[in-house]
């Protein structure tokens, strides 16, 4: 029996994009959050492109990257591989994620897992 599937909020990021890079185009990008002291964590995340340049991901609400961005919605954002290694010449951007809900969270939520969208 499968365990039951946790409903995980999806973020909506905002970030300052480049003209030279294109977020939206890249399948993972390496996000960087900031604990309460400061300190960075990066990880590599899944994307998808949403309308105006927006990227939008899902993680679950319990994890350390959720946690995080409810304290502080700053991120550092850059295309990298799926195992987070920044892609030769591209350079890290600022931006802001923000928990989307309502029919925002359906088109990422539809993006991120169309086989199992609701």
């Amino acid at each position: 029996m499968l365990a039951p599937r946790r409903r995980r909020p999806p973020f909506d990021l905002t970030a300052g994009y480049s003209h030279v890079m294109a977020l939206p185009d890249e399948k993972y990008i390496r996000v960087t959050t900031f604990k309460k002291d400061g300190t960075e964590v990066s990880a590599p995340t899944w994307v998808v492109a949403l309308d105006n340049g927006k990227i939008g991901f899902y993680t679950s609400s319990t994890s350390g990257k959720a946690k995080r961005l409810k304290n502080n919605p700053k991120v550092v954002v850059q295309p990298s591989d799926g195992r987070g290694r920044a892609k030769p010449g591209t350079a890290p951007l600022n931006g802001t994620a923000v928990v989307v809900s309502g029919p925002e969270r359906g088109v990422v939520y539809d993006k991120v897992s169309p086989s199992t969208a609701s």
